[in-house]
């Protein structure tokens, strides 16, 4: 089975999904492609927007892609970088120590 398409992407990360989502956004009509080599699902953790996106990252997502209401309802707001810590072995982000701006 031949496929054509304007644009292949290769790999389905963060970097690969935006941009496939930018071109469609400015092109509606350009078709897109979306390679990635895992044969598994991805991890939930890899689907969350976190410490790589601060700063000029963020500007990209909200402004560019359009995705301030969506980051506004599913994400943590970022105020700097934030750490969290195991203790004594704790693998619950939820419950690790936490490292970062209050407010």
């Amino acid at each position: 089975m031949q496929h054509d398409y304007d644009v292949i992407i290769l790999g389905g990360g963060m970097a690969g999904l935006t941009l496939a989502l930018q071109i469609k956004q400015k092109q509606a009509d350009i078709s897109v492609a979306v390679l990635e080599k895992r044969s598994k699902k991805a991890p939930h953790a890899a689907h969350k927007v976190g410490e790589s996106t601060v700063e000029l990252g963020t500007y990209y997502l909200r402004e560019e892609l359009n995705l301030k209401d969506y980051l506004e309802e599913k994400h943590l707001h970022k105020h700097g970088l934030r750490f969290y810590f195991s203790q004594d072995g704790n693998e619950a982000i939820d419950k690790r120590v936490e490292y970062g701006a209050r407010n």
